[in-house]
């Protein structure tokens, strides 16, 4: 029904206003039309009671409420109880001009307002004929007591961001301000909020989702501003209102800068040297490690046309070139010519032809040698290293170049009285390079050009003072590559020289033609020293989420009714291309039990300690092959392609309902209930595929195990897993504030406004990211994994293991007994034994997913006290505890279901529990935590006038 309102209103103003302003509402009212969904707001609301001397509630008050910096106005009444409600106000400075009938006027300034938080201000009117009163609220931002809801959330306001020291200049830097905060010790460096995990994190920026749809959990999500493009944020850590959903842990709530009736700008710059800096303790070379950060940048903001257009404009750009102290382990000089002096009782072997260290009287191939020669340097730590005399260090500096371009916009228009639109607008563009190179001039980071955006747009119209509609459209997308030698500019020079060692020494090669210059190097080594020759598959994707919303806002009597919800259109383009180059893997197949080395009195060197890595080490020079392996992509149709190349797509739908209950002036009860879809993830070409006819009892079902072409477009009969239509979410809190003006209490309590106690109980939803779901592609039929290991296929079949069958092993296993891998063939059958991975390599195996999926859920609670006292000092004690449950886990699918006790190992165990695995939920997680936060707002200013 409002969107009809609106629709009519603008349909008369377009006889009469400008084609600008019709043409913008118009795009808005047919993007509302696909969807009414959105809730997530970046706005801020004020409430209160207006009272006279007496403490008697003023009915029918007019409250006024004006943006300070852009002129805004929003007109309320208080209702027959004496409350009012301004909801939906962009984050800012107010002031409030009340007024009534026998009353004199009241003008409140220095209001406030912040992002996701609703401020209690409330209000004294005296009688007529006093003069008007000024006051100035003494609610500090970050100190405000919250009396009006159960969310535990912090605010980081502006002057916080600008003054803290943040050397990364990313407000995300200050997240663990939060009560409840702890920094995770995973590699993506994020946090965990009241014992979630950090990927159940939502980050947003003006309300609309900026979240990283594939590798959720870093900080900041796709495209935060810098500092001096961001207002404020809120870090909302537990039991959040109904209208924010998606994920179980925290939202953080990010207001970009707006422009105002003043121009104001700035323009900065920060550099960083390392003749500024002292060196690394363990470089003793004497000088500091080269550094050179230069960030400049600069914003300007300001009127368009005075109280109707605002802009706001930043620009940033990081330089930031890093040098890196670099730890390797090299083989001595001796080592390289197959002289390992261990020294002491062992003293040295000779693994050259001819000696009797030399088990198999094998010649040490001088193209490998010299390869090594060529690549890697010689030791220069003076014998320091895992094994003197043999694998010693090697101390290098290199250094990452990493550039950076932000740009951050902004634009605020006010349609007319009842309409305003704002849209901010984020491009982060380049180029990282991840640390290091292997070896001095190796050349072979990755590298990783980058792009990303954000938009958000927000509609906020005023039908009456009553009834307040937000639409809002925007989203995020992010172009990631991560490209290995041969890509992205990068030479693949080191691939060249390895590949030429290979074929010197009597490697077959054909070109296969797939996978381009990266997929066609050869990835190889052995262990015991640092490999450059494990070469990275170029990996990339175009990932994001378009967001869709609207909410509406009824103010009636004592309750501020709420309602809406959120649409997102999910997408990941992009491949990982894990394993498609072929692999050569030249370490000794310990598995197998005998040396080719033996001590100097006889016996076999065996493989305790560093002597299974100086045995791989020397298999490595005779140019023994234990296991040759690639990972092959096909289509739907057999056909193999370059690449494991898919796109992904995902909807989801969330709507909501809550209700704030002014109960009484200083009690509120706040209830709601919402309700997320998360759509099963699909495949646009149809290309993905599952395990179908899942076995509770593990038993193999006749004719083996079927993978099905699953999900929209595949032509199968099922999704990837079963939908789930239940998450209902209901939330229900109280917030109440003792309000004793005198005795004993009200000296505990500080008087009306200055305490709330405050709890809370919520259920929440977390989604399934694409990082988990994007693994399918490794199943059949479209991924076959070959796999060559001709000395095991004797080992195997052997009877009897004498010298002359271990011989035979060990000629098997030559390097020129290997060709190019084969095609291999695609089949949707898997069989019990297939399960077992190989046992010496285990290639990237199945990943079948449970087919009755049940979206993962926490609920969660708090109770606790908040406490103002002079001096703006706020102290908050809170009780927190959650319950998990259906969260997302990986188990083993390969349980042994038959009799089948492996050779090599004696068990009837999965030979790998890595290799097919199912992404199981039956986990559970119950924590409780004891939280509390101390607030200082301390300043003097002094003001004279004459």
């Amino acid at each position: 029904m409002h969107l009809n309102s609106l629709v009519r209103h603008r349909l008369g103003s377009m006889r009469r206003g400008s084609f600008l302003r019709s043409f913008v509402v118009a795009i808005c009212c047919a993007l509302a039309t696909s969807t009414l969904t959105f809730a997530q707001t970046a706005q801020g609301s004020v409430q209160g009671t207006v009272t006279d001397q007496n403490g008697a509630v003023v009915v029918g008050a007019t409250i006024e409420a004006t943006n300070n910096g852009t002129g805004e106005k929003r007109t309320v009444t208080a209702s027959d109880q004496g409350s009012y409600t301004l909801p939906n106000l962009s984050p800012g400075n107010y002031t409030l001009a009340v007024s009534a009938p026998g009353f004199s006027n009241t003008t409140v300034k220095e209001v406030n307002v912040t992002v996701s938080f609703t401020l209690t201000q409330d209000v004294t009117l005296n009688p007529a004929g006093a003069e008007e009163t000024v006051t100035v609220s003494a609610r500090g931002a970050e100190t405000t007591v919250n009396t009006t809801d159960q969310q535990l959330s912090t605010l980081i306001s502006n002057e916080k961001i600008i003054e803290l020291p943040l050397l990364s200049r990313d407000p995300n830097a200050l997240l663990l301000l939060a009560p409840g905060t702890v920094a995770s010790t995973s590699r993506l460096g994020g946090i965990t909020v009241n014992g979630q995990r950090e990927r159940n994190n939502n980050f947003l920026v003006d309300g609309i989702d900026n979240n990283d749809t594939d590798v959720p959990g870093i900080p900041g999500g796709i495209a935060t501003p810098n500092i001096d493009a961001t207002q404020e944020f809120r870090v909302i850590t537990n039991n959040f209102n109904a209208e924010f959903g998606r994920n179980t842990g925290a939202v953080i709530n990010i207001a970009t800068k707006n422009g105002t009736n003043e121009f104001h700008g700035n323009a900065y710059i920060y550099y960083r040297s390392d003749r500024f800096a002292a060196r690394d303790f363990f470089d003793k070379s004497g000088f500091a490690d080269p550094l050179q950060r230069r960030q400049f940048g600069g914003s300007i903001g300001g009127p368009i046309k005075k109280d109707r257009t605002f802009f706001f404009f930043n620009y940033e750009r990081d330089d930031f070139d890093q040098g890196i102290q670099e730890l390797r382990v090299v083989p001595t000089a001796r080592a390289r010519q197959g002289l390992f002096d261990f020294g002491g009782a062992t003293g040295t072997i000779d693994a050259r032809q001819g000696s009797l260290n030399n088990r198999f009287n094998l010649p040490i191939n001088q193209n490998f040698v010299n390869l090594l020669n060529q690549t890697i340097p010689l030791p220069n730590t003076g014998g320091e290293g895992p094994l003197p005399g043999i694998f010693e260090n090697f101390r290098f500096s290199t250094q990452t170049n990493d550039l950076q371009d932000q740009y951050a916009a902004r634009v605020d228009y006010r349609i007319s009285d009842k309409h305003n639109l704002s849209a901010s607008f984020n491009i982060f563009d380049g180029t990282f390079e991840f640390c290091c190179e292997t070896f001095p001039g190796t050349n072979d980071a990755i590298i990783a050009p980058q792009r990303t955006y954000r938009l958000s747009m927000n509609l906020v119209s005023n039908f009456t003072s009553s009834v307040i509609n937000e639409f809002r459209f925007g989203g995020n997308r992010a172009r990631l590559t991560f490209a290995g030698p041969g890509d992205a500019g990068v030479p693949s020079t080191l691939g060249t020289a390895g590949l030429a060692a290979l074929q010197a020494s009597g490697l077959s090669r054909d070109a296969d033609g797939f996978g381009g210059t990266n997929g066609g190097l050869i990835n190889f080594g052995t262990a015991g020293f640092t490999n450059p020759f494990a070469f990275f598959d170029t990996q990339f994707r175009t990932t994001g989420t378009t967001v869709f919303g609207d909410s509406l806002t009824w103010v009636r009597s004592s309750h501020t009714f709420k309602f809406g919800g959120e649409s997102r259109f999910v997408y990941s383009n992009g491949a990982s291309n894990f394993f498609r180059q072929e692999a050569l893997n030249f370490n000794l197949p310990t598995g197998l039990g005998f040396s080719i080395l033996r001590n100097n009195g006889g016996t076999n060197l065996g493989f305790a300690g560093q002597n299974a890595n100086v045995q791989n080490f020397s298999s490595f020079l005779f140019g023994i092959v234990n296991q040759q392996t690639q990972s092959q992509f096909f289509n739907r149709d057999s056909q193999r392609t370059d690449s494991d190349y898919r796109g992904y797509r995902q909807r989801e739908v969330d709507f909501f309902f809550q209700d704030t209950w002014k109960v009484k002036p200083n009690l509120s009860l706040n209830y709601g209930l919402r309700y997320e879809y998360k759509g099963v993830p699909f495949e646009v070409n149809g290309q993905m595929s599952n395990l179908v006819s899942q076995d509770p009892s593990g038993v193999t079902p006749a004719g083996g195990f079927r993978f099905e072409l699953v999900g929209k477009n595949s032509g199968g009969s099922s999704n990837l897993y079963s939908d789930d239509y239940n998450n209902f979410a209901p939330r229900v809190g109280f917030a109440y504030s003792p309000d004793f003006k005198e005795g004993f209490i009200s000296k505990l309590t500080g008087g009306p406004g200055k305490t709330s106690i405050r709890g809370g109980y919520g259920v929440f939803y977390d989604r399934v990211f694409g990082n988990l779901f994007s693994n399918s592609s490794a199943n059949p039929p479209f991924q076959a994994d070959f796999f060559n290991s001709p000395g095991l296929d004797i080992f195997l079949a052997a009877e009897v293991l004498d010298f002359a069958k271990l011989t035979q092993i060990i000629n098997a296993s030559r390097l020129v007994n290997f060709t190019t891998p084969p095609t291999q063939e695609t089949d949707p059958l898997v069989f019990d034994g297939d399960f077992i991975a190989p046992v010496l390599f285990p290639l990237p195996g199945n990943n079948p997913y449970q087919d009755k999926f049940a979206t993962p859920y926490t609920q969660t609670w708090n109770f606790g006290m908040q406490r103002q006292f002079k001096g703006d000092i706020l102290v908050e004690a809170d009780y927190v505890g959650s319950k998990g449950t259906n969260l997302l886990r990986v188990i083993d699918g390969n349980l042994t279901s038959v009799d089948r006790v492996n050779a090599l190992t004696g068990s009837d165990n999965s030979v790998d529990p890595f290799a097919p695995t199912t992404n199981f939920l039956n986990g559970t997680q119950n924590f409780a935590f004891f939280q509390a936060a101390l607030n200082l707002a301390i300043g003097h200013s002094t003001y004279h006038a004459g």
